[in-house]
């Protein structure tokens, strides 16, 4: 079967029993399970796990996969397993993220990922080199991190400069990105019925985008919505990866400092991704209707008025942070938010009390309201 003859909606007939075989031969009693992938955002729910930063998270960052096997071992390791794009005859086998209670992403670093690696489709020769090659780095990984964990159960203090200044990135070096950043959110702008959007692969927490769509209002888009949500919503292709440290252009140079720890980063769309057939990938939309299906965590809706934060597995609606919010207040803790927003639905949105930015300009409730309703556009998807 050549690579023209697979499409990425028909699984391979080959995987799940290449899996079951592979997992048979490994050391110790190992289960596999296969799974297909309705779309490709459903491939996020384990590669967002992936424990590799070598060829396999090229490959489930750059191609649209169709299926997917899960192998699980006797003391809560996991490995993950697809076929190899444009080698029809190989497979790719990585490590994810054990299953083991207690793991938290501090206790990941400074560990080197154990790397997965391309087998042949023969199960036997495969288990050998698995077995040679990841599962022996995976166990000594494992150790590193079970180590972590006894010396430090929970998360070191993390000093700021200010109480009110939130560091949204730690450096590179020091963070297992997958396991914290890898939150599902999306953009959207409001429409009659609920709202309309594109989604955001990673960094979705509150802490992070708020402070980053709020200096992007006041600074970069001159307080101008609607050129802001054709930016961020409109005139996206497929998704966003990541909004990243340009949205801050324009900003004082403390507000800048303060947002990104002098690290700057680049915003980057998912245009990149790659079908197995060639066609183009499909328009990750999230609206009302398939948020919570979409397995969204949060939502940030871009009204007249400021930014809905939804908590879309807890509710339908959020608090709206008021565009004049100061950027670098401290966002980190939800429950210092109107608590009766996020976990009870409510058709109007609740306003958050406003922290006003440093020389924000505030807009007039009678500027906001000649602005009117935005339109839709017609468009084609943590923890």
């Amino acid at each position: 079967m050549n690579n023209s003859d697979w499409k990425p909606s028909v699984p391979h007939p080959t995987l799940e029993a290449f899996a079951t075989g592979l997992a048979a031969r490994l050391p110790g009693p190992w289960t596999s399970k296969y799974q297909r992938h309705a779309e490709y955002k459903d491939q996020y729910r384990t590669t967002n796990q992936l424990w590799d930063t070598g060829h396999v998270d090229y490959v489930v960052s750059t191609y649209v996969l169709p299926h997917e096997a899960v192998l699980r071992g006797p003391e809560g390791e996991q490995l993950y397993v697809t076929h190899r794009p444009r080698h029809s005859h190989q497979f790719v086998v990585a490590a994810l993220q054990p299953d083991i209670d207690g793991l938290k992403p501090h206790h990941f670093h400074g560990v080197e990922e154990p790397n997965g690696i391309a087998v042949p489709n023969d199960p036997a020769r495969a288990a050998a080199c698995v077995a040679r090659r990841v599962l022996t780095r995976y166990q000594l990984a494992l150790h590193e991190v079970l180590h972590n964990a006894a010396e430090q159960p929970e998360p070191p203090h993390r000093p700021r400069s200010s109480p009110h200044l939130p560091a949204l990135r730690p450096a590179a070096s020091a963070r297992p990105w997958r396991l914290h950043l890898s939150t599902r959110s999306f953009i959207a702008r409001p429409t009659p019925p609920g709202y309309t959007g594109i989604y955001i692969h990673l960094d979705g927490e509150p802490d992070s985008k708020l402070p980053l769509l709020l200096a992007s209002f006041q600074f970069r888009f001159g307080r101008d919505l609607d050129a802001m949500t054709q930016h961020l919503v409109d005139d996206v292709a497929v998704g966003w990866e990541e909004l990243g440290s340009d949205l801050l252009d324009g900003a004082p140079p403390a507000t800048i400092a303060a947002l990104t720890g002098g690290a700057p980063w680049p915003s980057r769309t998912l245009d990149n991704l790659k079908t197995l057939d060639g066609s183009p990938p499909v328009r990750m939309t999230v609206t009302e209707t398939t948020a919570a299906d979409q397995d969204m965590a949060w939502g940030y809706v871009l009204r007249p008025q400021g930014i809905e934060v939804i908590p879309v597995q807890y509710a339908p609606s959020g608090t709206v942070f008021n565009w004049d919010t100061n950027p670098v207040t401290d966002f980190s803790n939800p429950s210092s938010w109107n608590t009766a927003a996020l976990t009870q639905p409510s058709a109007t949105p609740q306003t958050a009390p406003t922290s006003a930015a440093p020389g924000a300009r505030r807009t007039s409730p009678s500027k906001e309201a000649a602005r009117g309703p935005h339109r839709a556009r017609p468009t084609g998807h943590s923890r």
